[in-house]
């Protein structure tokens, strides 16, 4: 950052050229522990994969993510097809109620119809989630806080937004959704 970027210290926010005892994030590492990545993976398919009642399923998401989830399911011993990209047009509710067609490209990738079963029994529900009423698995509600935390990180990695200061409120962030 630039010298007169302010950055926040145990005192308050200061000068990054001037700021003694900065805190930093922890950065932990991709972790390939298969628990760890069966956490990770439902999390993500809750937001951004499918599961069909034809014992299909796949993960959308950018070419970066995809192939971080075509290695995780390797390590789990499952096969996938080609990442691929397609131009896409879909009708979406806006946060105001009205409906919006947006156009755009998708990029996806399927899984094997083992992997398909393997996540439909760790609790990922088939067809379509917004129709629905389904919780997190037990398994994850009671599992060690790392599991939790790969679950959230797969979650919000595949559907969540950025966190922005409230437009009528300066000094509130609008909530994760």
């Amino acid at each position: 950052c630039t010298p007169n970027h302010r950055v926040l210290t145990k005192k308050g926010f200061d000068y990054a050229l001037l700021a003694n005892e900065i805190g930093m994030p922890i950065i932990e590492p991709y972790v390939k522990e298969k628990n760890l990545i069966k956490a990770r993976l439902l999390g993500y398919l809750l937001g951004d994969g499918w599961l069909t009642k034809n014992q299909a399923g796949g993960f959308a998401g950018s070419p970066t993510d995809l192939e971080k989830i075509k290695e995780d399911l390797e390590v789990l011993g499952y096969k996938t097809g080609k990442i691929s990209s397609r131009k896409t047009t879909s009708t979406i509710k806006n946060v105001a109620g009205k409906l919006v067609n947006v156009k755009g490209i998708t990029t996806s990738i399927n899984f094997s119809r083992k992997a398909a079963r393997f996540f439909s029994e760790l609790g990922a529900p088939i067809g379509r989630r917004s129709e629905k009423i389904f919780s997190i698995p037990n398994w994850i509600k009671n599992a060690p806080n790392e599991i939790k935390a790969e679950f959230l990180a797969g979650l919000m990695g595949a559907d969540g937004t950025k966190i922005k200061v409230n437009k009528n409120i300066k000094t509130d962030f609008n909530p994760i959704r």
